[in-house]
């Protein structure tokens, strides 16, 4: 059981979402429940009853989550919880809370509240722990910082009630949420104490709360405190005020705190205390996740540090070591793992996030809080103590079908794996898209291996070779490819830029040459407009002569497609054939009197004080416009005199009045045309309709 908390002047406010955490497989992050904001307000973790608990200084709350993450419960009315602590037996939570100068005890299975303490200090209690059947705590009065210490067993005021909300609250905007919430009359902060309150107090021993005076003085400032379950009755406490840095070892298994190493001044020991913690099975402090520094004697020495340096760190009961480090020019986190006294890390975890805390649930299980801009995620790490092996395989780029090839590849770790490990084999590709397993391989002593395999098929073959783990490492697996090209099929498909009239039925025929195992072939028709989609037309084996045939009604230009989709040793083909439709399209004149031949053509006969309407019908477009073309015979030749598009009626129709010369014996055509684009639309190919043959009379 380990606790977490810390007394910085920032706010952590955690915001459980409805969503559940699920745990990970080794080495990854397990997915979002919980979502927290800025930092600071206590992670402890129970292994015993498989609980981890998180404190939410901005909302004033403090939920519980299962092993797994998923939230249990939630309890508002905290107010700025800062630092939380488990009793030896998980029954109690403690939560320390500045805002309201009280240490609040919680039933840790339920969240109610089991009992409140009043703090008779400037800024209230800031980190709290338990140990040797008290609650300790750091607090400030007046600029100075001390220890003071609950005897949980004596009666406290009433408690006021902090009742359990549902997993779903509504959560109060962060703006707000800052504000100190109401607790009611037996919940108000008591007034700060003068320096004659404090002595008197520090003086009763038969009250539940003391307020201590460290052996040697207090601090500047605000402080951390850690214990050690291993350990009963050791006290750590670290002064985070940079100017000093002080630290110290107690023995409070008396109830009084004894010292037993301190030290102060002296900044290659302890840097900027962000955090502290009591190595288990070493007489040592582990400062703010780096600095590793031994006590005896009344003294600290230093006694070295791990590689990756972090602002926070825990260890758990075998004295694995978990900290982390944050880019802030690249904006990713590292969490690094640690042997007791290891330089080389078990493992490393990089997100692309920052981490804001950290602790161990048990001897392998981490939790840590993952986000950006003051918005965390609880994480779970499955297996955080285990090492993990760094594996490469290395296969030809290139290979043929049938052909016999050679995969190697090389398994390390920087702990020792068992002789003769051995690593799955599978080989995926066209045949078996799903994997197909091949013999294990064993590694050598150096960790190098080999195998050969014959890939029956072409295209891209993917080697992928595992390592199940062990008890010291994680499964770890590594992929690498083969291009073995496949044969290009003969695939054609007739008709290609043939026009056709108006809704004619034409036979788009494919034909497929050689192939190995598939023999099918899809013919779609995808007609031009964005309103018509694109249709199997047919899907099926090809005949004897490797020809399957489709019908498409051209009413539109369409793009004809014939799909091969490949088999084990022929690459996939795709053919195209677009065929270009013209459109339906009729002419009718009225206001003649009469026709007649005049020469070789056959005119509509007019008065010559007549107007001559000439009326067009046309295969229907959206916007679609027609053309007109009008000329006179002049000269002995065709001259053109009038043009324009008009649009077509929703029914494909329109009709137009091409006026009247006034002048006999006047010859005149007109013709209508659909011009592929200029008439609006590109989905039929350029027709023109027959030529109108005028004559005006007297």
């Amino acid at each position: 059981m380990r606790g977490r908390g810390i007394s910085t002047a920032t706010a952590l406010a955690v915001l459980f979402s409805s969503a559940a955490l699920t745990v990970a497989a080794a080495g990854t992050a397990s997915a979002a429940a919980t979502t927290v904001t800025t930092s600071g307000g206590g992670l402890v973790t129970d292994a015993a009853h498989q609980r981890v608990f998180v404190g939410d200084p901005v909302n004033g709350s403090v939920a519980v989550a299962d092993w797994s993450g998923n939230l249990v419960k939630r309890v508002y009315n905290i107010p700025s919880v800062c630092g939380l602590a488990l009793s030896d037996d998980g029954a109690t939570l403690y939560a320390a809370a500045p805002a309201s100068r009280e240490v609040i005890a919680l039933d840790a299975g339920t969240l109610a509240v089991k009992d409140r303490w009043s703090i008779s200090a400037d800024a209230g209690p800031q980190d709290v722990a338990f140990s040797a059947g008290r609650v300790w705590f750091t607090y400030i009065h007046q600029s100075s910082g001390n220890l003071g210490s609950i005897n949980p067993d004596r009666a406290a005021a009433p408690a006021a009630d902090l009742t359990p909300q549902p997993t779903e609250p509504t959560v109060v905007p962060t703006a707000e949420a800052t504000a100190e919430p109401t607790l009611g009359p037996t919940a108000e902060p008591t007034a700060p104490a003068g320096p004659a309150t404090l002595a008197a107090a520090a003086a009763a021993a038969d009250g539940p709360v003391r307020l201590e005076l460290l052996p040697g003085g207090g601090w500047d400032g605000a402080a951390v405190v850690d214990t050690d379950p291993s350990s009963p009755g050791l006290l750590a406490v670290g002064e985070t005020n940079v100017d000093s840095g002080s630290m110290t070892v107690l023995d409070v298994s008396s109830g009084t705190p004894e010292k037993i190493a301190y030290h102060q001044g002296d900044h290659s020991l302890t840097g900027y205390i962000t955090d502290l913690d009591l190595v288990p099975g070493h007489a040592q402090l582990l400062v703010a996740g780096r600095q590793r520094d031994a006590y005896q004697n009344g003294e600290f020495s230093a006694a070295g540090e791990y590689p990756a340096s972090g602002w926070r760190a825990d260890v758990n009961a075998q004295g694995t070591v978990a900290n982390y480090t944050y880019d802030h020019l690249n904006l990713y986190s590292t969490i690094s793992v640690f042997k007791p006294n290891g330089t080389t890390p078990l493992r490393t975890i990089t997100t692309d996030l920052e981490t804001a805390d950290l602790v161990w649930g048990d001897s392998s299980r981490l939790f840590a809080l993952v986000g950006s801009y003051g918005s965390y995620t609880l994480k779970t790490y499955a297996g955080a103590n285990l090492n993990t092996p760094t594996l490469s395989v290395n296969a030809p780029a290139k290979g043929t079908i049938g052909t016999k090839l050679t995969v190697t590849g090389r398994i390390t770790a920087t702990e020792p794996l068992p002789s003769g490990v051995k690593l799955s084999v599978t080989r995926t590709d066209v045949a078996s898209p799903s994997g197909k397993a091949l013999a294990s391989v064993t590694a050598k002593a150096d960790g190098t291996f080999s195998f050969t395999d014959t890939p029956p098929t072409g295209d891209n073959v993917v080697y992928r070779v595992a390592y199940a783990g062990d008890a010291a490492h994680t499964a770890v697996s590594k992929t690498d490819t083969v291009i073995i090209p496949r044969a290009t099929p003969t695939l054609t498909l007739n008709n290609n830029h043939n026009v056709y009239s108006y809704g004619k039925d034409v036979t788009f025929t494919a034909h497929l040459g050689t192939t190995y195992t598939n023999r099918k072939v899809e013919i779609w028709a995808n007609p031009y407009g964005s309103d018509k989609p694109n249709v199997l037309l047919k899907s099926g084996t090809v005949n004897s002569s490797g020809n399957i045939s489709a019908v498409v009604d051209m009413k539109r230009d369409t793009t004809v497609t014939a799909v091969f989709k490949g088999d084990t040793k022929y690459a996939p083909r795709t053919v195209t054939s677009v065929g270009y439709a013209k459109v339906s399209i009729s002419n009718s004149v009225s206001g003649h009197y009469k026709t007649g031949y005049v020469g070789s053509h056959n005119y509509y006969w007019f008065r010559k004080t007549k107007d001559a309407l000439v009326s067009t019908t046309m295969s229907y477009y959206p916007r679609r416009e027609v053309w007109y073309e009008f000329q006179v015979y002049v000269d002995g030749a065709w001259r053109r005199t009038a043009t324009g598009y008009f649009e077509l009626s929703s029914t494909g129709k329109v009709t137009v009045n091409t006026g009247t010369p006034g002048v006999a014996g006047t010859k005149a055509r007109v013709r209508t045309s659909y011009i592929n684009n200029p008439s609006g639309d590109n989905v039929n190919t350029t027709t023109h309709g027959s030529w109108k043959y005028l004559y005006f009379t007297n």
